[in-house]
């Protein structure tokens, strides 16, 4: 600003206006021409700075890759983060350079992110930034009253809704194969675990960056949040939540095939199941009744059952989270036939699925996913408590309870009895997803008890094959865990 005063004063000078006018030489003419020509440049310059000191300081200074944070982390302690039960989940560490922080669970690298002076920050780290840093008001008053008492100065820390214990459940069961573990409280919308596979070690983020971003298996993409699958048959209970005037109360006779236009859809090496009702037909996984009840109940009818459970809609999360892709446009009655088997143009995260399915468990109703519970300073001038939030009210309860019947089936003596638990009640789906790069992904999707749900379990490894034989057994032991949970 300095420096814009300076030109603007020399501009209204006298000497400058007699200097201006009066040259008459040709050396003095280019000297006038080289002058104007610096003196926009100059101004240029100065509009360019003052723009950005005023108007977008606020964004550069939240940039990730801003440098003056990461300097700013050299003077104040960065806050850490807690789990649900007050576990930590970073400690502070001191080494010839100082005090740092580390990472004590890979596993959570997609959720809590990584701060770091060269590439930025990532996940939580980057969403709450400004309170892990202590660059929020209240949090550098705080400082201020420590720096005179003697005391380090430090940012927030922040307290998830993950549970270290299913966390570290989900991460060992999934065992380093490709895919995505969520755990969910469906009566609070709580997070208790999100695994993403393959990850990244946080603490070497600096060491192993180049590493990563050529891994061709995208360790830096967060499956749980971003990765998109074709659902398969974990897609029939809302396919029976949107038909629910066709099959009550009637069977579909399956004869092993059906046939659409001129497609044939078929069951798995040609089963007929003969005649199914809703409680069959989900225990089996009946291509051919689904087929049959998705054509009866229409597009319109399956695409508002979805838009009412969220699916294709924006969601309230901190972290990126893609919408789930549905059809789009007109659709023919072949796929239509395919939607209502979890296959074709529709696309799913597994934080939409699990969103779903928690709508199921809770008689209609779902929670907006929580994954912050707090966020506070040393002091408490700073304190930040999230709420929980009801997101959808999807459907009656009743014919959630009827849906939540025929999963149970599925896991009584059905395609999921791998997660069947020992005293316990699960209601669950399987499907085994076909899609163009290979084998089958394998999912499984659930709850328990099924009676009063506590837990929302959804898995997908990738080109894994069948869900009953693959991610059921993941489901079970990451539920037992989470049914152990304080």
């Amino acid at each position: 600003m300095e420096a814009v005063r300076w030109l603007a004063a020399m501009l209204r000078s006298d000497c400058f206006r007699e200097w201006l006018v009066g040259t008459t030489t040709m050396m003095d003419k280019q000297l006038k021409r080289l002058f104007c020509f610096t003196v926009i440049l100059f101004a240029a310059l100065a509009a360019m700075l003052t723009w950005y000191q005023f108007f977008r300081a606020k964004e550069l200074w939240a940039h990730p890759f801003n440098p003056r944070r990461a300097s700013l982390g050299k003077s104040v302690l960065r806050g850490g983060f807690y789990d649900r039960t007050g576990e930590p989940l970073t400690v502070y560490t001191k080494d010839g350079t100082g005090i740092g922080r580390n990472y004590l669970l890979n596993s959570l690298a997609h959720v809590i992110g990584y701060a770091d002076p060269r590439y930025g920050t990532a996940g939580l780290e980057s969403a709450f930034d400004s309170e892990l840093s202590g660059s929020i008001t209240a949090i550098e008053l705080e400082n201020v009253i420590a720096a005179v008492t003697g005391r380090s100065k430090a940012g927030a820390d922040i307290t998830l809704t993950i549970d270290r214990r299913i966390q570290e459940v989900a991460a060992a069961t999934l065992a380093g194969r490709r895919g995505a573990v969520i755990v969910m409280d469906p009566l609070n919308g709580d997070i208790l675990a999100m695994v993403s596979n393959p990850g990244f070690d946080p603490n070497n983020i600096n060491k192993d960056w180049f590493w990563i971003a050529k891994d061709e298996r995208q360790p830096f993409l967060n499956r749980a949040t971003v990765g998109f699958y074709p659902p398969g048959s974990t897609f029939k209970p809302l396919i029976a939540m949107a038909a629910a005037d066709v099959w009550n109360g009637t069977t579909i006779d399956c004869g092993g095939k059906t046939t659409v236009d001129g497609r044939q859809i078929s069951e798995p090496r040609l089963t007929a199941h003969g005649e199914v009702d809703l409680n069959t037909a989900m225990a089996v996984s009946c291509n051919v009744a689904f087929v049959e009840w998705g054509l009866q109940a229409g597009w319109s009818a399956i695409r508002e059952t979805c838009r009412r459970f969220g699916i294709g809609e924006e969601t309230p999360f901190i972290l990126p989270l893609e919408r789930s892709r549905l059809p789009s446009g007109k659709i023919s009655a072949v796929e239509l036939a395919e939607t209502s088997i979890g296959q074709g143009r529709l696309q799913m995260t597994p934080l939409s699925m699990a969103l779903a399915i928690c709508g199921i468990a809770n008689e209609g109703v779902i929670m907006a996913p929580r994954l912050v519970k707090q966020v506070s300073s040393r002091m408490g001038l700073y304190d930040v408590n999230y709420p929980t939030v009801v997101w959808h009210r999807a459907a009656s309860a009743g014919l959630c309870r009827q849906v939540t019947a025929a999963m149970q089936s599925v896991i009584e003596w059905g395609t999921g009895q791998r997660a069947a638990i020992p005293g316990v009640t699960v209601a669950g789906k399987t499907g085994s997803a076909e899609n163009p790069h290979g084998i089958s992904h394998a999912w499984f999707v659930g709850f328990a008890p099924a009676e009063a749900p506590r837990a929302v379990v959804t898995v997908i490894v990738e080109n894994a094959g069948s869900g009953g034989t693959v991610a059921a057994p993941i489901a079970k032991e990451v539920l037992q865990a989470a049914l152990a949970r304080r």
